[in-house]
């Protein structure tokens, strides 16, 4: 008798309730997952989009008068359909606040990538200062142009799939990085 009372709820729990817990958990992970893929790709494609986007956002603030927020929000929705959704909340929150500070927080949130944060911080400082904005951005676009390889550079180091690479230690010493384990 205390044998099969103690095997009982031993025997259920393995049976039903483990392996549902199992495949619950498995499936609250299958979104974060999909979620994290969407957001790097919004990432990558910013990242590659930046002096296309610039170069039109010289444009429209030049040649069609638009202040850089304006330029900026219109270049976006008009850009990339990967990246409209991000430029479509940073415009709610221009429409509600009018600070081209709270709206580039948006982005910078939205596209979480440094090379992101680095054109939206340089876009604010030239909104501020004014002066020869045609210039700062055709320089700003330039510099993001310059930029990208390196940027791809890092990210494909930070890369769980980056291919295998030597690491060089002061001296000549080449030694070889262990690789991740697959995924």
């Amino acid at each position: 008798g205390a044998a099969l009372a103690t095997t009982t709820p031993v025997a259920v729990l393995t049976g039903t309730v483990l392996p549902a817990l199992a495949l619950g958990l498995t499936a609250a992970a299958v979104p974060v997952s999909l979620w994290r893929a969407g957001n790097r790709r919004v990432s990558e494609t910013a990242r590659r989009q930046w002096p296309a986007l610039l170069e039109e956002l010289r444009v429209r603030t030049g040649a069609m008068g638009r202040p850089i927020p304006q330029a900026l929000l219109e270049v976006g929705l008009d850009g990339p359909p990967e990246l409209r959704p991000t430029f479509r909340s940073a415009q709610r929150e221009w429409v509600l606040s009018t600070d081209f500070g709270r709206t580039a927080r948006v982005l910078k949130d939205r596209l979480a990538d440094a090379a992101a944060d680095a054109t939206l911080e340089t876009l604010l400082v030239i909104h501020e200062v004014g002066g020869d904005v045609d210039r700062r951005l055709t320089s700003l676009a330039e510099d993001r142009r310059q930029d990208a390889p390196a940027w791809a550079g890092e990210r494909e180091r930070d890369s769980p799939r980056a291919p295998h690479k030597e690491a060089h230690r002061p001296g000549g010493n080449t030694t070889e990085q262990p690789r991740p384990p697959p995924q």
